[in-house]
């Protein structure tokens, strides 16, 4: 896996981090990981898009968060899979849509 976090440029906080106008793209047969205590955060205008095939799973303990204004997209035959501990948070203005329980 290509590791891209010495070539990205820091954020207003200091820390590295993904800028605006980029993109995450996975490729087919590509894993997104995010181990214990670490956080996926994406900030307002920006998308989290996954095509078909393609899994987001979050291990115990993590969080996704989604501000204003902003989408999660899960095309058919797509899964998101939440593990006992982990909280999956929309704030107003956001929609979940076609989600089955």
């Amino acid at each position: 896996m290509t590791d891209f976090s010495s070539s990205k440029p820091k954020g207003p906080d200091g820390e590295k981090g993904t800028s605006k106008s980029q993109n995450l793209r996975l490729s087919e047969s590509q894993n997104l990981k995010i181990s214990k205590s670490q956080n996926l955060r994406i900030s307002e205008s920006q998308n989290l898009r996954i095509s078909e095939s393609q899994n987001i799973r979050l291990s115990e303990s993590q969080n996704l968060k989604i501000s204003e204004s902003q989408n999660l997209r899960i095309s058919e035959s797509q899964n998101l899979r939440i593990s006992d501990y982990q909280n999956l948070k929309i704030s107003n203005s956001q929609n979940l849509g076609k989600m089955k329980i």
